[in-house]
């Protein structure tokens, strides 16, 4: 690990290193990163557990992820040893919080924890109601989706509907809502019927599919929201667009060529 270090910090103060390099030990990626605009005397030493690794793809980096307990800013002035002694501690650190920031969310959640979490950083309430009811009143800071007609869903060439669609048209959707691997989403359907309910369920289903574990949904929907008399506020809420980067689980998913060939 100190020829790595040596290494990186050769290319880091020839300005050499312009994005990020990656050293994995055990579970855990040790990187070392800079944006390419901000000082080149500074940068960031990150230690990740493999499991968060997927957030980290293509280069569209997170800030929200080297900003965090899991990194330490280093300068090019810094000596190895005090590097090496920087980097124990944050193994340290690392290794004491990774349960917390790898456990998937809950699968339910309640009013009492949506009112709780109401404008908390990195929760984001996704809200599949009609658009009247929504601008009625809903969760302070809900954003809102048409379910059938965003593209959670689709008829493929040989017009079978209700179709997982691809990847790609998903995370376009998705981060154009303004939500970003980083965030916590919270499905809100209406709650009146089991058919409102199946519309969290299969949006639930699709985000697993796309590799995102931190997902919920309101138990009883917006209907005990309602009827829990919580906070509600009135009007559009929209977020500015984020990337949303995804792992498809193959395995989640049964193509009709598999159902045949078990039948």
């Amino acid at each position: 690990m100190e020829r790595f270090l040596e290494m990186l910090l050769r290319d880091f103060r020839n300005k050499t290193l312009t994005v990020w390099t990656n050293f994995r030990k055990g579970s855990f990626s040790i990187m070392l990163f800079r944006k390419v605009e901000a000082d080149p005397r500074v940068c960031y030493l990150t230690v990740l557990p493999e499991t968060m690794l997927a957030k980290v793809q293509n280069n569209n980096l997170n800030e929200e992820l080297f900003a965090g307990k899991f990194s330490i800013i280093l300068s090019t002035t810094m000596k190895l040893k005090v590097i090496m002694k920087k980097l124990i501690l944050m193994l340290a650190v690392s290794i004491l919080g990774i349960a917390g920031a790898t456990q998937a969310a809950s699968p339910l959640v309640d009013v009492a924890w949506v009112t709780a979490n109401t404008g908390k950083a990195g929760v984001v309430f996704l809200d599949f109601r009609g658009n009247a009811a929504y601008l009625r009143g809903h969760v302070p800071g809900a954003i809102r989706s048409n379910y059938g007609k965003d593209g959670w869903r689709e008829k493929n060439s040989d017009g079978t509907i209700g179709m997982i669609p691809s990847a790609d048209k998903l995370a376009a959707l998705i981060g154009g809502l303004g939500i970003g691997n980083a965030d916590h989403v919270v499905l809100l359907p209406a709650g009146n019927s089991s058919s409102d309910m199946g519309v969290g369920t299969r949006v639930y289903w699709t985000f697993k599919v796309l590799g995102h574990d931190q997902v919920s949904i309101l138990n009883g929907g917006m209907n005990a929201y309602k009827k829990a008399k919580a906070k509600l506020e009135k009007g559009l809420v929209k977020l500015d667009p984020k990337t949303f980067s995804t792992q498809w689980r193959s395995e989640m998913v049964v193509t009709k060529a598999q159902v045949k060939k078990s039948s």
